[in-house]
C-alpha cells in the first residue's frame, strides 16, 4: 500500500491513535522552520544548491557568483508561501509515520545527498527516506491545483525531476516515492519515479555550466519570450531578471497576474 494510501485510510477510518514522539517531533520542527522563515535573517547567500540543479543555468550563475539581486524581491507572501511549505512538508511526514509508514532521516536528520562534479562537490538534503520493498528515496511537494492536475496525469515540473534524478544518483538509490498535495483543495497523490540516465547527464551538465561560468561568462538564457512579448513564469519568480533583461524588459498585469513584457 502506498503512503497516499495509507495517509487516506487512516484518516478516513478514525481510528486515532497518540504517538508522543511524533507529535513532539512535529510540534519542534514546525516552531524552527517558524524561526528560520520569520524571525530570523536567513536569506542563503551565493552558491549553487543541488535542490535548484533543475533551474535555469543562467540564475544559477548569477547566485553561484554572488551578483546581486534585482527582480523578484522576497516580498510577504513569499515568506508565507516558504512557511508553509515547511509545514506542509512537516504535516506530510507526521501523517505517514503515524499511518505506519515507515519513512526515516527526516526533519532535523534528513540525509546529505553529495554529487561530485570535476573536483567540487554539490550537497543536497532529502525529504527523506522511506522503507517500502527496499529502500527508497521520499520527497514532498505543495503545489496548487493547477499544477496537481498536471501531476495526476504524469505531467511533473521538469525541476523536481532534476531535483529528484540528481538526489537518486547522489544517494546511489533507484527510485523516489514523490507524494504531492494540492494546496487549495487538501488532496494527495503520488508518484513512484524510476532514476532516469537521461535526466542524471543533464543535471551533470547543468552544474558544470554553472561551475564552468564566471561573472562575465554566464550561460545562455534558457527562456524567451513568447509571440506575444512576455516571459514565462519562470522568469517572473526569478530574482535576477533585472540583471539577465537589464532595460529590455517591464513588468506589466496581464489578467490577474503580473507578466515581464519586452519594451
Amino acid at each position: 500500500m502506498s503512503i497516499v494510501q495509507k495517509i487516506n485510510e487512516y484518516l478516513t477510518k478514525r481510528e486515532f491513535t497518540v504517538n508522543e514522539s511524533i507529535k513532539y517531533e512535529f510540534g519542534n520542527l514546525c516552531g524552527w522552520a517558524l524561526k528560520r522563515q520569520v524571525m530570523e535573517s536567513s536569506e542563503r547567500k551565493g552558491g549553487l544548491y543541488l535542490s535548484s540543479c533543475g533551474k535555469c543555468t543562467r540564475a544559477q550563475a548569477y547566485n553561484f557568483h554572488s551578483i546581486e539581486k534585482s527582480g523578484k524581491e522576497q516580498d510577504s507572501r513569499s515568506a508565507i508561501v516558504f512557511l508553509y511549505g515547511d509545514i506542509i512538508e512537516n504535516m506530510i511526514v507526521a501523517l505517514a509515520k503515524t499511518a505506519g509508514c515507515d519513512i526515516f532521516a527526516t526533519g532535523l536528520s534528513q540525509l546529505k545527498v553529495p554529487i561530485k562534479v570535476g573536483d567540487k562537490t554539490i550537497i543536497g538534503h532529502s525529504d527523506g527516506l522511506v522503507f517500502d520493498d527496499g529502500i527508497k528515496l521520499f520527497e514532498c511537494k505543495s503545489m496548487s491545483s493547477y499544477a496537481f492536475n498536471m501531476f495526476q496525469r504524469g505531467e511533473i515540473n521538469p525541476e523536481y525531476m532534476s531535483q529528484i534524478n540528481m538526489y537518486l544518483e547522489g544517494t546511489k538509490l533507484d527510485q523516489c516515492m514523490l507524494v504531492a498535495f494540492a494546496k487549495d483543495s487538501g488532496m494527495l497523490g503520488e508518484k513512484l519515479i524510476t532514476k532516469d540516465p537521461e535526466i542524471v547527464k543533464d543535471g551533470y551538465r547543468r552544474l558544470k555550466e554553472v561551475l564552468d561560468s564566471t561573472p562575465k561568462k554566464l550561460p545562455m538564457r534558457e527562456h524567451t519570450f513568447d509571440s506575444k512579448g512576455h516571459l514565462p513564469w519562470n522568469c517572473t519568480f526569478c530574482s535576477f531578471y533585472n540583471v539577465c533583461w537589464e532595460d529590455k524588459i517591464e513588468r506589466v498585469l496581464v489578467g490577474k497576474s503580473y507578466k515581464l513584457k519586452r519594451k
